[in-house]
C-alpha cells in the first residue's frame, strides 16, 4: 500500500501482454502506481499507457478499434478482430512497498475481462483512456483497476492496519462480464 495516497494504491512494477508462446513486457507504460475501486465498472489509464497497448493490439492481433463518438472517464472503444480467443491476457505486477527491491506478485487481467467477445471476434474494449491525475504524486501516472480487474480476486481491505489482498478467484476465466 501507497501510505501518502487517499486510495487504496499498490505500486505497480510491470505491465506486460501474455500471450500462448510469450510474455511481451511493455517497458513504456507510464503509470506506476494502480489504485484499486469497487465504484469503477472498467479500467481508467493514462492514454499513453491505452494507445501502447491499443496499437500492440491491432499491430499482432489485427485489432481494430472506433473511437466513441462522446470522451469521458466512462467512455469505451468498440473493436472488431478476427479471433478473440487468441488474444493475450494482461499481467500486472505489484508490489508491495514503493521503491524498493520487495517482491513482486502478477496478476492477471484475462482477455475475457477487458474485451467483450462477441461470436468468435471482439466488441468493447474495457479499458478507458483518461488524462485525469488520480493519485496525490504530480509526476506520477496511475490505473484505475475496476470491476474488470477485481471480479477475478477477492479483494480483503484492512483499513485498521492499511494494509490489503487480493486473491485469486479460481473460477475467473469461466465468468462472462
Amino acid at each position: 500500500i501507497v501510505h501518502s495516497e487517499r486510495y487504496w494504491t499498490l505500486n505497480m512494477a510491470q505491465v506486460s501482454l501474455n500471450e500462448q508462446k510469450d510474455n511481451q513486457v511493455l517497458d513504456d507504460i507510464k503509470a506506476r502506481y494502480a489504485i484499486m475501486d469497487t465504484g469503477v465498472s472498467y479500467a481508467i489509464i493514462p492514454v499513453d499507457d491505452f494507445l501502447l497497448i491499443k496499437e500492440y493490439l491491432k499491430t499482432n492481433f489485427s485489432v481494430s478499434c472506433k473511437e466513441p463518438e462522446k470522451s469521458s472517464l466512462t467512455s469505451t472503444h468498440t473493436c472488431t478482430c478476427p479471433d478473440h480467443d487468441i488474444l493475450p491476457d494482461i499481467q500486472i505486477s505489484l508490489q508491495q512497498s514503493e521503491g524498493s527491491t520487495s517482491e513482486k506478485k502478477t496478476f492477471t487481467l484475462p482477455k475475457e475481462s477487458y474485451m467483450e467477445k462477441v461470436g468468435q471476434g471482439c466488441n468493447t474494449l474495457r479499458l478507458t483512456p483518461s488524462t485525469e491525475r488520480f493519485g496525490q504524486k504530480e509526476d506520477s501516472y496511475y490505473w484505475v483497476l475496476g470491476d474488470i480487474f477485481l471480479q477475478n480476486y477477492y479483494s480483503i481491505y484492512d483499513l485498521s492496519k492499511n494494509r490489503m489482498g487480493l486473491i485469486e478467484n479460481k473460477d475467473f476465466t469461466a465468468r462472462k462480464w
